[in-house]
């Protein structure tokens, strides 16, 4: 009942029979063996040896790293090839382009430039699968379920600390590509920050860089795992952080207070500001043309200068127009160990009659029911808007997926004409900070 193929052994349905002088293989076992398709035509009682059909090609992120599947209607044996710089090409055996199936294939436009399906000219029954990458990256294949997988390591090309990120700040700023979003840990303890990036390649080689204060010394090297790269920031001092993926320019941003600018208070509340979309998500969208993600992040901006003028220290999933992944703000906020967590957003709606305040929160976490009525009672006093009230709800990812105590603020609504027109002014804007300021304060008044 069993069979070895290729050194591997393999359970048989049926397995083989002596009659006479003959053995019978099951025919299945043989032609599948050799990457040949099995059916059965049980109208007409025949069995078809063929090909195997290339069905589809789709493009996805699977953790951040871009993937190519390839389909088929059985388990296509493959060679890969890629020796020339940019350019992959897989020898689909045995195999046929399925009906519909066209020779050019859509693309993303991030990671390659144009994907050709076509059958071999030398051989027949094999397809030429050739990819053209935007980027020089190593693919990695798998298979499973009659799917091929062509993932793409992402490189990291330059290390660089900087002066000018994040308003003219100190920062590190890591050029890769594609854009990854790494595991990051503040170290307080030993005033570090590490970085790490799961399965990526380090194109410059491992070394040290000075940087501007307060930044010590940037380290780059293995991870902890094999095929991961760390990036370690020594720091002189305590400084709050924040971090931005910017997919626009393949680089991940980590940006410092310098202690002569914003000295870091031991011992103070650390807050995280999460300024709802941003980059290539607007948000909902006014019918002056005023942008969601605009008037969050200036709200944000407000929000983080009053409370490091109170005394807390702040850090922010963005601090500038970039686009921030969903799933990676909560995680962001859960590694910079802060004690709330804050995301600010205006609301849009189909009926421009709607219109007011509401306050969302839905972790396990005792104080998040606690803090959204902290801050709800701060906003009815000091903006006055219509109040909907505090609300419960699992769908919203920030809130969902923070550990600490986390609330969605809505501010008011940009799709109703009225309540735009005051979203738009700064003094408002002001105002509807100074509320959120106040909930915070009198959040931890209350605590205490």
């Amino acid at each position: 009942p069993r069979a070895v193929v290729n050194g591997t052994e393999i359970d048989l349905d049926v397995p083989p029979q002596i009659t006479g002088s003959r053995t019978m293989v099951p025919l299945r076992l043989v032609a599948e063996s050799l990457g040949l398709k099995v059916d059965w035509d049980g109208q007409n009682r025949r069995v078809l040896i063929g090909h195997f059909k290339v069905l589809s090609t789709r493009y996805s992120y699977r953790d951040g790293i871009p993937e190519v599947v390839i389909e088929a209607d059985g388990p296509v044996r493959y060679d890969l090839s890629a020796d020339t710089p940019g350019i992959i090409g897989l020898r689909l055996k045995n195999s046929v382009v399925g009906p519909g199936l066209d020779r050019t294939q859509p693309v993303p436009p991030d990671f390659i430039r144009s994907m050709i399906v076509e059958p071999s000219s030398g051989v027949k029954g094999e397809v030429i699968v050739t990819m053209f990458q935007s980027t020089h990256l190593k693919p990695v294949v798998s298979y499973a379920d009659k799917k091929i997988f062509i993932s793409f390591m992402p490189e990291i090309h330059g290390v660089f600390p900087l002066v000018n990120i994040g308003g003219g700040r100190p920062g590190v700023q890591i050029r890769i590509a594609p854009a990854l979003m790494p595991v990051v840990e503040h170290k307080k303890e030993t005033n570090q920050v590490i970085v790490d990036f799961p399965n990526t390649t380090l194109r410059e080689p491992p070394g040290v860089k000075l940087g501007p204060s307060p930044i010590k010394t940037v380290r780059t090297g293995p991870g902890p795992l094999p095929g991961w790269v760390r990036i370690t920031v020594d720091l002189t001092g305590q400084s709050p952080v924040s971090y931005e993926l910017d997919r626009d320019n393949n680089a991940f941003n980590l940006n410092f207070v310098p202690p002569a600018e914003l000295p870091f208070v031991p011992g103070a509340r650390l807050i995280f500001l999460d300024p709802g979309h941003g980059g290539a998500e607007p948000g909902a969208v006014a019918s002056s043309g005023l942008k969601e993600k605009d008037v969050n992040l200036s709200i944000a901006l407000k929000l983080r200068d009053l409370l490091r003028a109170g005394g807390f220290n702040v850090t922010m999933s963005r601090a500038t127009d970039v686009t921030v992944p969903l799933r990676q703000r909560p995680t962001l906020a859960n590694a910079s160990g802060a004690d709330i967590f804050l995301s600010i957003h205006n609301n849009g709606s189909t009926d421009p009659r709607d219109n007011g305040t509401e306050f969302w929160y839905y972790n396990s976490n005792p104080g998040s029911p606690v803090l959204a009525q902290s801050l709800r009672r701060a906003m009815i006093q000091g903006v006055g808007l219509r109040d909907r009230g505090v609300k419960n709800w699992e769908s919203f990812v920030v809130v969902r997926y923070t550990t600490m105590p986390a609330v969605l603020v809505e501010g008011a609504f940009l799709s109703n004409p009225t309540e735009a027109a005051l979203l738009a002014d700064e003094a408002f804007q002001q105002r509807v900070a100074r509320a959120i300021s106040d909930g915070i304060v009198n959040y931890f008044k209350a605590s205490k």
